[in-house]
This record gives C-alpha cells, structure tokens and sequence, in this order.
C-alpha cells in the first residue's frame, strides 16, 4: 500500500514538473485581452494576435520621436510611416526595432513552415499557403490585394512594387488588420526570425 501511494506521489510530482518545464518555453501572451485580428484558422490565432499587436507597438514605440501619446492614431501613422520609410531605404534594423517578446513569437511562427518559403536565399510569407490567402482576401485596399494576387500567378514580384504599395497604405495600417498582419509577416517576423536564428 505504501509502495502505491509513493508511486502516485512521485508520479503526479513528475507530471507537475514536467508541465511547469513546457510552460515556461511557451511565450506569454500579453495581449490576451485585445481584440482578435483575423478569422484565419489555418495556425494558432492567439499567436497570430500576440505577433500582430507586439509588431505594431514594436515599431510605433520605435520610431515615435515626435512625442504622440501612446496608442493614438498619430503615434501609430508616425511610427509606421518612419518604418516604411526605413524598408524602402533598405535600412530596417529589426533586432533593435524588435522587443523580446517579438523576437520570442518569430520564433515561434518559424515553427509554422507552412507559412513560409524561401526565394533567392530569403524567407518570405508563403503566398500560396491557405493562411496567406486567408489574410489576403480581407486587405481592404483593391489594388493591394491585386498586387499580392498576381504573386500567386506569377510566382514573383518586384520588391520595390510592394513596398510603394505600403507606403501608399500606411496611413491603413491602424484600419485594415489583415493588411497589418500581412506587413508584420512580410516585413518584419521574416526578417526578424532570420537575425534570430544568426544570434
């Protein structure tokens, strides 16, 4: 009897620690309490939504030297104007740009090949996964969502084309969640997850 309950006792210890150990892996959620960003359930919206909102602070706190209040529709089309401005200039700096916490979660959607490829030596999103086209067809803007359609047809698009194209919708950034959400992938969590893995 003594023997079955020691065996229970150090089983259920076992158990609780081998939890307590894949619980502190996981990324925390610190936006649990937003708004969800898009109804695509190809992988795990809480990720989604924790990469979706952990970029836009990122880079709205990054780049806002003008001194807008923070989480006002100024600090984020300043923010994301100046983190356009630097794609286009060819002079991102994502690691400095990134928080812990994103740096975190692009490792985790690298855990999601699906949603990636890559082409000449680079990863981007996977424009013929079922998750991409789901956020692509609800980017509000029509030329844009034609833009990324001829990437299914082609296969390939000009680099400098889709950055005009952000550039001419960031003022949506803050408006159109699928467009944010594509933004931060092809952007950001690609080219984040790459200095991630260098390190």
């Amino acid at each position: 009897m003594k023997n079955n309950l020691l065996f229970y006792i150090v089983l259920t210890c076992t158990v609780l620690l081998a939890s307590c150990g894949q619980q502190s892996k996981k990324v925390t959620h610190k936006y649990q309490d937003q708004p969800r960003v898009v109804y695509c359930k190809q992988i795990d919206t809480v990720l989604v939504k924790e990469a979706f909102y952990s970029f836009k602070e990122d880079v709205a706190s990054y780049y806002n030297n003008q001194g807008y209040e923070k989480g006002s529709l100024p600090y984020y089309h300043n923010g994301f104007t100046k983190y356009v401005n630097s794609l286009i200039g060819n002079n991102a700096s994502y690691n400095l740009v990134a928080s812990e916490h994103s740096k975190k979660l692009a490792r985790e959607l690298k855990k999601h090949p699906e949603i990636w490829t890559i082409r000449d030596g680079e990863t981007i999103p996977n424009l013929e996964s079922s998750f991409l086209k789901c956020i692509t067809k609800d980017i509000d803007d029509f030329p844009l969502k034609a833009l990324i359609t001829k990437v299914y047809q082609k296969g390939s698009i000009s680099r400098e084309n889709m950055l005009a194209s952000y550039y001419k919708n960031v003022g949506k950034v803050h408006q159109d969640n699928s467009f944010s959400l594509f933004l931060a992938l092809d952007t950001f969590y690609a080219h984040l997850g790459e200095e991630t893995e260098k390190e």
